[in-house]
């Protein structure tokens, strides 16, 4: 142990230490400055709008300030950094950048990020080192007295840092030995696109499969993590070493959305090299001097590492030492036992996961502060949380009605039956139906039972007396057409208008009609099960004009698409439809039903599972659907969650737990009785077929989360694959025989 002391409190040159501080306060000013700067994903996207955001546990009064003061306190945190990195006000602004960025983390838990916990733990440690002995800017009115004058400080915080980055590298090589990540499979849509890159470079690699670039790239990440910290810690192979860093952070900068982290983690890995480092190099560059390399290392380096491998030829020099006046002898009691607590609780905490039964990739148990990066594809599928409160609705007592009296505050009084579009039999539906579909809002449409002649006047009559008798007013009754004819009509009339449009934004809507339009034609050319993408591109171009202000115009053109023409159906041409009315909102449409004597329990027909997630936005909070033998309340997540947010929503059980109890919460405050919370979805992670990742039986408004042990209302992961590599390899062969 007194070894240790004495290792810890060796005086060493401070200028390393300083280098770290200078880009530690660079890189967490930018990623402030991120959410300020205009066109940016700005803070109001991220932490504003989203109505609920996962606390962590423990954390639940950490809230997103109002917008003005939370663009104020981000500011604030941005200049902090710049000061840090100056060495101004240094341990105060020290204090700030750690509660600012700290803060910054802990609002939203389906945020998490290893970079994240990473930088927070950096900032932290610098609140205790004496980093501003080097190359920071000392204000006038500082006392001349002050203590850290001296340039050489104790060897312990170049120490700690060191080995905090090397247990991140080395946990995150533990994290990579298990079964999928060696077969290569997580990161095959990866290794595709380096594919991709590399072939139109390189055409003679053509032939060699992806599964293979995958494998590699899986290997080499391995044996990177693995071996990176001692490569670092042998002064012979630091020039090696930091090659490799360049390189993979490079490509991680260049493919990843990962901020300012690859900055930051490459410049960190300088705490490596001699504590005196950037004084030898500003010699250097004075004077420059090339070293011979050693043979025996360069000719070694080059058949071990081919063309990095040279590196090995050249050590870089060692620390001329340090020395100073009144450097104390010894570490303090204090700063050792804060070593011994740090090394200790980092060590240790990444292997929670091993006294968890189950595979952490899936069920998420012990997953957070691990080190556990990159190392599974997942992805879900639809995911519902369904409502059961026996005093709104009984199947037994009230059949299949909700007692709407009980919940007062309800934006519509209408039951959603759910339907799957492409089987929706139009001629068992004749009559008035209300549809939901998303873009195009909801729709009061006549399925109308005669096609032509004396029959369909009499039907049309009988609508026209029906409704004025209801209303007292006359009903636009319009025909319905294809979705192409819509989008024709709307790309003309934005034409007209283009004259007067001297900003271009009306070119560019009309160029995106355009593309939606060559969207719809090449659909209609393709196969029913392969129309999804290009459906998609067509609602993402209808969306950025209805979001605009010709909104209103394309909006009007859709209202008279057929039924479920958004989602690539067109009914049989022996049918015909009206439409009546449209809506934009579910309390607008319950204001019309109620105008027309259908007040409650009326029925409105949508097809959920083919909504995209900003359609949602325009369905009520929660909703009653009808499905065989029960009344569910389905609870639309969608209005209060941003895409992220929604996105590990999906995959992660403690944020499935934490909403289902918000959502119990705010139930019962609302109307004085606790409903069951049940989760309906699929998972597929790393390929394998999905399966279902909560027990739908359970109710998690009445389970607690175990923290040090498993859940058993996470189901277990099976190993059944879909076997993606025969599929690639399978696409790759038909692509060969029809260029």
């Amino acid at each position: 142990m007194g070894t240790w002391r004495a290792y810890l409190s060796t005086p060493v040159e401070a200028a390393s230490l300083a280098v770290f501080r200078i880009c530690l306060g660079l890189a967490v000013s930018a990623s402030f400055l991120e959410f300020l700067i205009p066109g940016s994903k700005g803070l109001e996207a991220v932490f504003v709008t989203p109505g609920w955001h996962f606390p962590y546990p423990g954390f639940e009064w950490v809230t997103p300030l109002p917008p003005a003061l939370l663009r104020v306190f981000f500011f604030v945190s941005a200049l902090a950094g710049v000061f840090f990195a100056a060495g101004v006000l240094y341990r105060f602004s020290a204090i700030i950048i750690f509660l600012g960025y700290t803060y910054y983390f802990l609002l939203d838990a389906a945020r998490f990020n290893n970079h994240y916990y990473l930088i927070s733990l950096l900032t932290f440690l610098f609140i205790w080192f004496p980093a501003d002995r080097r190359f920071a800017i000392r204000l006038p009115f500082r006392r001349s007295s002050s203590p850290v004058t001296s340039p050489v400080i104790q060897c312990w915080p170049v120490f700690l840092l060191r080995a905090q980055l090397f247990i991140v590298y080395f946990y995150g090589g533990i994290a990579k030995l298990n079964g999928d990540w060696i077969s290569g499979e997580p990161i095959i849509g990866s290794a595709e696109i380096f594919r991709e890159m590399l072939t139109s470079t390189f055409p003679f690699l053509n032939g060699v499969e992806g599964i293979v670039y995958a494998r590699v790239m899986a290997w080499t990440g391995l044996l990177f993590d693995f071996t990176i910290g001692f490569l670092l810690l042998l002064p012979r192979s630091r020039l090696l070493a930091l090659a490799l860093l360049a390189i993979f952070h490079g490509i991680n900068q260049l493919t990843l959305p990962i901020g300012v982290f690859p900055f930051l983690a490459f410049t960190a890995s300088f705490i490596f090299l001699e504590p005196d480092w950037p004084l030898q190099l500003g010699k250097w560059l004075k004077k420059p001097c090339f070293v011979r390399p050693d043979r025996h290392w360069l000719i070694g380096g080059a058949i071990l590492v081919p063309g990095l491998g040279l590196l090995l030829g050249w050590k870089l020099p060692g620390s001329d030492g340090g020395s100073g006046k009144n450097f104390p002898s010894s570490l303090s009691n204090s700063a050792f036992a804060f070593v011994i607590f740090w090394l200790t609780s980092q060590s240790l905490i990444p292997l929670r996961h091993y006294f968890i039964v189950g595979d952490p990739n899936w069920t998420e148990e012990a997953q957070g502060f691990s080190w556990r990066m990159m190392l599974r594809q997942k992805a879900a599928g639809s995911l519902t949380f369904h409502l059961h409160d026996a005093s709104i609705y009984d199947p037994e007592s009230r059949g299949r009605r909700v007692d709407w009296s009980r919940v007062p505050d309800a934006e519509s009084r209408a039951v959603f039956v759910p339907v799957d579009a492409h089987a929706f039999i139009w001629k068992e539906n004749h009559g008035l139906n209300t549809f939901y579909e998303g873009l195009a809002g909801f729709r009061l449409i006549q399925i109308v039972k005669a096609n032509s002649g004396p029959e369909l006047i009499a039907e049309r009559d009988a609508l026209e007396s029906w409704w004025m008798e209801q209303t007292g007013e006359r009903p636009r009754i319009r025909e319905t057409r294809s979705l192409a004819a819509c989008l024709d009509a709307a790309s003309e009339r934005l034409r007209i208008l283009v004259k007067d449009d001297s900003a271009g934004e009306m070119h560019a809507h009309v160029k995106l009609l355009e593309v939606a339009r060559n969207q719809l034609r090449v659909m209609g050319d393709v196969e029913l099960n392969q129309r999804g993408r290009y459906l998609t591109g067509v609602h993402d171009c209808l969306y950025t004009v209805l979001e605009s202000g010709h909104g209103e115009l394309l909006r009007e053109e859709l209202t008279l698409a057929h039924p479920f023409a958004l989602l690539g159906i067109e009914p049989p041409d022996v049918q015909r439809f009206w439409v009546i009315e449209q809506r934009e909102s579910a309390g607008e449409m319950q204001t019309l039903s109620e105008s027309l004597g259908r007040a409650e329990n009326s029925l409105i027909w949508c097809d959920f599972g083919r909504l995209r997630y900003y359609e949602w936005s325009g369905l009520p909070e929660w909703i009653p659907v009808f499905e065989t033998g029960r009344l569910p309340l389905l609870w639309n997540y969608f209005r209060e969650l941003n895409r992220h947010q929604i996105e590990q929503l999906a995959v992660r059980p403690f944020l499935i737990w934490q909403y289902a109890r918000r959502i119990a919460d705010d139930w019962e405050t609302r109307y004085g009785h606790r409903p069951s919370v049940h989760c309906y979805g699929s998972v597929m992670m790393n390929y394998r077929y999905p399966r279902s990742l909560i027990d739908p039986q359970t109710d998690l408004a009445s389970v607690t989360y175990r923290f040090w042990s498993h859940n058993p209302w996470i189901l277990p992961l099976e190993s059944d694959r879909i076997g993606i590599t025969d599929r690639l390899r399978k696409a790759d062969s038909k692509l060969e025989k029809n260029p």
